[in-house]
């Protein structure tokens, strides 16, 4: 099991690290303060009460400790080192310069604690800053020290115990300033992966809207164009024949033809109108296939609807797609082997919908269209996988082809298959429980879904 990695402090830019305008506005006061403070403690102070050395050596000693103070953030570490033994010196050497070197201390115990990154650097640069300071500290106090007494003990607590809380602010100040900036970097890195993630979401979405949209067109388009097309080359065979037959023929394809516009202004619609505007334009379910199995029959396709069992309720979303799997393994037999035999069959069972379309060779001197692109299949996988079903498709032994879907019925619904209803051809009555066209195929077992196959596939 692996850790957590440990939050990043993230790097200063370049204009971070340079000294700002504040950095040098509180330069120049710090400069000013403490080289009064000397000149004041060497004009009113004698000369036995100042330190080791003259006036302008305790000015250039006070320069040089504090003129890294500016430039603290471009490198923190060593600034924190720097002054923190240039305070300790400064001390021993007892610069008058009151407490302005106290505060470039605290500045440089913060910096390093705000922005050195190694966890190591940055401990070991401020305990060695306040080591020495500290150790400056007991040093002086110990030589000003003459008479131990009570008020001695209390004054040189009360002086440790200032120092000692100046700098441990110095210490958590900078330790919370680091983790402010390393939780912003990481609000800023979550807030650009959020964004990201829902840029990559947008895409998804569209191109998932494109193929949904591109798959009913698809659909649509070929279905109708297909018996179009049929029915085109029929009434072109017969047109001098029989002249009756070739205007029915054409009378098909304006139905067809009138059919596939108003699907296609139904799908130009819904694409144009605002997703508030609430489009529930109706969408084809199974009651629709018997209206589809007449109109294939009817551009000479010899094909059979049968249903096996009753569901008290599929879903529109289960119908929409056991339609459109229908509608498009229909229009590959219109295609691939026009006027072979075919049988389309709805098996309700426990919680699943089955559908399975399945057609012989094409008759002597049918000719099949070309090879298509193979949307139509990756279109009918993608309905099922959809509703978590499956698609199986292939050539069958003695020639003909098999397309069967298993598409799952929400909440696993428990149905009984009550009697085969079979519609043959061109829209006629379905049969009861008892009529002969249900015989060997009302039996939802195994054994009798085996005897449908071979039944059909004969």
């Amino acid at each position: 099991m692996t850790s957590a990695a440990a939050p990043v402090l993230p790097p200063l830019t370049t204009a971070e690290r340079r000294p700002s305008r504040v950095d040098l506005a509180v330069f120049a006061a710090m400069l000013l303060l403490g080289l009064l403070g000397i000149f004041l403690s060497h004009d009113l102070l004698d000369d036995d009460e100042l330190g080791r050395l003259p006036m302008w050596a305790d000015y250039v000693a006070f320069v040089l400790v504090i003129v890294p103070v500016p430039v603290r953030r471009m490198a923190p570490a060593a600034v924190c080192l720097y002054v923190g033994v240039g305070f300790a010196v400064f001390r021993l050497l007892e610069v008058p310069e009151g407490a302005v070197s106290t505060v470039a201390l605290f500045m440089a115990i913060h910096a390093a604690g705000a922005h050195v990154p190694d966890p190591t650097r940055r401990t070991w640069s401020r305990a060695i800053a306040l080591a020495a300071g500290f150790l400056a500290l007991f040093v002086q106090l110990a030589g000003d020290v003459e008479l131990v007494g009570f008020e001695t003990v209390v004054g040189l607590l009360f002086s440790v115990g200032i120092n000692a809380g100046f700098y441990v602010a110095a210490w958590v100040l900078g330790d919370r300033d680091r983790h402010q900036r390393i939780d912003r970097a990481e609000l800023s890195r979550r807030a650009e992966q959020l964004a990201t993630e829902r840029e990559a979401r947008a895409q998804q979405a569209v191109v998932a809207e494109r193929v949904r949209i591109a798959r009913e067109l698809h659909d649509v388009v070929a279905h109708h164009v297909s018996v179009m097309g049929v029915q085109a080359a029929a009434a072109r065979h017969v047109m001098a024949k029989d002249p009756e037959r070739a205007a029915e023929a054409l009378g098909t394809v304006e139905s067809s033809a009138r059919q596939a516009v108003e699907e296609l202004q139904r799908l130009v619609g819904i694409l144009r109108e605002a997703p508030s505007d609430g489009i529930d334009a109706p969408q084809p379910t199974l009651d629709g296939l018997p209206a589809l199995v007449d109109t294939l029959a009817e551009a000479g396709l010899p094909v059979e609807l049968r249903e096996i069992g009753r569901s008290p309720a599929v879903p529109d979303s289960v119908g929409l797609s056991a339609h459109r799997i229908v509608q498009e393994a229909l229009t590959n037999v219109m295609r691939h082997a026009p006027g072979a035999e075919t049988t389309v069959v709805l098996t309700h069972l426990a919680g699943v919908l089955q559908v399975e379309v399945v057609n012989g060779p094409a008759p002597a001197g049918a000719t099949p269209a070309g090879p298509g692109g193979g949307r139509g299949l990756l279109g009918m996988r993608e309905r099922a996988a959809m509703l978590g079903g499956t698609i199986e498709a292939g050539p069958l032994p003695r020639g003909g082809y098999r397309v069967a879907a298993t598409l799952p019925l929400p909440g696993g619904a428990t149905t009984g298959a009550i009697g085969a209803h079979v519609v043959p051809g061109r829209g006629s009555a379905r049969s009861g429980p008892h009529s002969p066209a249900a015989s060997g195929v009302n039996d939802t077992t195994d054994e009798g879904s085996t005897r449908l196959d071979e039944e059909v596939t004969r």
